[in-house]
């Protein structure tokens, strides 16, 4: 089995590669896993290589088609393809879901809700835990 995933899903990557599938990892940015800290980073890189990972920065995909993706590196003017592919899973970005929040205060409750963490922007876990830590002490 062959996947090709695209954006910046290192987890899902491992997870795929950890079991079985061959993995791309098609990205347009310079590195993966630009948010990681540098360690988690650098061993993120070693695992991929031992796990075959094929990891292409700086490149887009140009097609999905049954059993195959189309991609090219930003710098080339001709496409390669990838073929043999089972699965796609696309990543673009972490956006923020207040769906629930919004059902909540459509009850109009008199209790007060607030909205924390990545209900109001993506951020990082350690992010969300201050930002609770913080409201929690203003309470």
């Amino acid at each position: 089995m062959t996947g090709a995933a695209t954006g910046s899903p290192w987890g899902t990557a491992e997870f795929l590669a950890n079991n079985g599938a061959e993995v791309w990892l098609i990205t347009h940015r310079d590195m993966v896993g630009a948010a990681l800290e540098d360690s988690n980073r650098h061993l993120f890189y070693q695992r991929s290589v031992e796990r075959g990972i094929h990891i292409l920065t700086r490149s887009h995909v140009v097609a999905v088609e049954l059993g195959q993706v189309t991609w090219r590196h930003e710098t080339s003017a001709g496409s390669q393809v990838i073929s043999d592919v089972d699965t796609v899973v696309p990543a673009f970005g972490r956006v923020s879901d207040d769906g629930m929040y919004r059902k909540w205060r459509e009850r109009n409750d008199a209790r007060p809700i607030y909205r924390l963490g990545d209900c109001v922007a993506p951020r990082l876990l350690r992010e969300n835990i201050a930002e609770a830590y913080e409201f929690a002490r203003s309470l």
